[in-house]
């Protein structure tokens, strides 16, 4: 079983992101831990709202509100090496993922939802995964921005 600790308590931040405004922690059977710390901005799994409809399940305000804030923690993490985000070890993008979907289906998501979103996730999210260095790498920019320390 996963454990999580700590409350959700959440703030718009902008038009598309939140703020957390508690401290959280995450274990995981296999000894994963994650810890959260006041002052992340995620966006929340960034959900087309085309898509909400179909799943029955918007990223803020169900039951899969714990299984999107960790995955964005995760990703967030990782690409951008953020202090709000403490992980005891690297993870790739498919432990994230199925992370994801374990808390989902712990939360009590049902399972045909879960298996969607997870699609969806493999499916649209590869982008949200790369570093600055990567996409740099990539072409998709021309430069690294300038709080990207190599």
């Amino acid at each position: 079983m996963i454990v999580i600790t700590g409350h959700l308590d959440i703030r718009k931040y902008d038009d598309k992101r939140w703020s957390g405004l508690s401290r959280r922690k995450l274990l995981t059977p296999d000894g994963l831990s994650i810890e959260s710390r006041r002052g992340l901005v995620i966006d929340f799994g960034s959900i087309p709202v085309s898509v909400w409809s179909i799943l029955g399940v918007p990223p803020l305000g169900s039951k899969a509100d714990e299984g999107f804030f960790w995955h964005d923690c995760l990703y967030t993490n990782h690409r951008d090496d953020s202090p709000f985000v403490i992980v005891n070890r690297d993870v790739t993008r498919r432990e994230a993922d199925d992370l994801m979907m374990a808390i989902h289906l712990q939360c009590g998501v049902p399972r045909e939802k879960v298996e969607a979103i997870w699609a969806g996730v493999r499916l649209g999210a590869s982008r949200s995964w790369m570093t600055p260095e990567d996409k740099l790498n990539a072409g998709i920019i021309q430069q690294l921005p300038a709080y990207y320390d190599q």
